[in-house]
C-alpha cells in the first residue's frame, strides 16, 4: 500500500478489510490517500473496494501459484469478463 506521502508497505499474504483497516488506524493513513495494488479481483481488489479504497489490478509477478491462487485466477477470469461490459467498464480504465 502506499500513501500520498510514499510510505510504502510490502506485504505478501491474503488481503482482508481487517488488515487493512488496521493500517487505516496509523495516522500517517487514510482512506483518500491510500491504494491497494494486487493482481487477483476476488482477494485485492474485492479487499479494497470492502474498506472504501481504490485499487490497481496489476498482472502477476508470475506464474508459479499454489493451487489456491491458480483457482483464485480461474474464478476471476469470469469476472473480468463481466467488467468488460456496460455499466462496469465506465468505472475502471485499462493502462497498457
Amino acid at each position: 500500500m502506499f500513501t500520498n506521502d510514499s510510505n510504502y508497505l510490502d506485504q505478501h499474504f491474503l488481503i482482508d478489510n481487517d488488515i487493512i483497516e488496521k493500517y487505516l488506524s496509523y495516522p500517517k493513513f487514510s482512506k483518500e490517500d491510500t491504494v491497494l495494488i494486487g493482481d487477483q479481483i476476488l482477494t485485492d481488489v474485492y479487499a479494497a473496494n470492502g474498506a472504501g479504497i481504490r485499487a490497481i489490478l496489476c498482472k502477476p509477478l508470475t506464474e508459479l501459484d499454489p493451487l489456491w491462487t491458480r483457482v483464485n485466477r480461474f474464478l476471476s477470469k469470469k469476472k473480468m469478463k463481466q467488467l468488460y461490459q456496460e455499466p462496469y467498464k465506465k468505472l475502471w480504465r485499462e493502462i497498457p
